[in-house]
């Protein structure tokens, strides 16, 4: 009798990430094997704590459960949101053979100073649903940043803008099965721009999901996602 296939679902979140941010997926990659969620020190919008790390330190512990996952399963799969899917295609990049395929949402490729302002000034004037992106509220919850811990924050967004730029070029020779969601209502990226950037690797499978946000899947796409997801696990097993 032929063994069963050992997977890993490693879910990368970016800055003000929530478990919920995945919807279904988690639950969806549990069915199949391992899964494991990696979250920035400030999730949940404690800006604060991300002023004691950087894109280098997020780096390396992507890097480190990569690598421990790896060791223990067949074969793990990048799930990445927002910055976090920016970090999961760069740990694909410098770890070729620990991966092959890698799910993204809402990548922030080709963002920088200007072009994340004026997205920003965009969004703001769409008509845009209810349950679009994170809202101010959203943020008082958690507390917002100081006025000196917003200008200490200057360097980390820069080096964020940087980072989007690495990837921007190491992306169109990245050889992953790659399956891609961009939002149209997105306060941070470009949905325009980023797909242009995202179908400059021959092997994507890129998707515009028109009703949902940056932060939040609404129905039906969620459950688009959702089936392309489980899809995909079962297609891995299958090999």
């Amino acid at each position: 009798m032929t063994e069963m296939k050992s997977l890993a679902t490693l879910f990368v979140h970016g800055i003000c990430g929530h478990y919920s941010q995945f919807a279904g997926l988690p639950d969806i990659a549990a069915r199949f094997g391992t899964s494991e969620t990696f979250l920035l020190p400030g999730h949940g919008g404690a800006f604060f704590a991300l002023l004691k790390t950087g894109v280098d330190d997020w780096l390396g512990d992507v890097d480190q459960r990569l690598d421990r996952l790896s060791r223990s399963h067949d074969e793990v799969i990048l799930v990445g949101h927002s910055l976090g899917a920016l970090l999961s295609l760069y740990a694909a990049y410098k770890n070729p053979f620990r991966v092959k395929r890698i799910f993204l949402w809402a990548a922030p490729l080709g963002i920088s100073r200007t072009s994340s302002i004026c997205q920003k000034l965009k969004y703001r004037r769409a008509q845009t649903p209810k349950t679009a992106g994170i809202r101010l509220t959203d943020l008082l919850s958690v507390g917002l940043p100081t006025p000196l811990e917003g200008l200490r924050m200057l360097p980390l967004l820069s080096d964020i803008v940087s980072f989007s730029k690495r990837c921007e070029i190491v992306y169109p020779t990245l050889p992953f099965d790659i399956t891609g969601f961009q939002v149209q209502y997105d306060e941070v990226v470009d949905p325009d721009r980023s797909m242009r950037l995202l179908k400059t690797n021959v092997r994507a499978n890129v998707h515009l999901l028109t009703e949902s946000s940056h932060g939040a899947l609404v129905s039906p796409e969620r459950e688009l996602v959702e089936a392309t997801f489980q899809e995909i696990l079962q297609a891995s097993r299958a090999e």
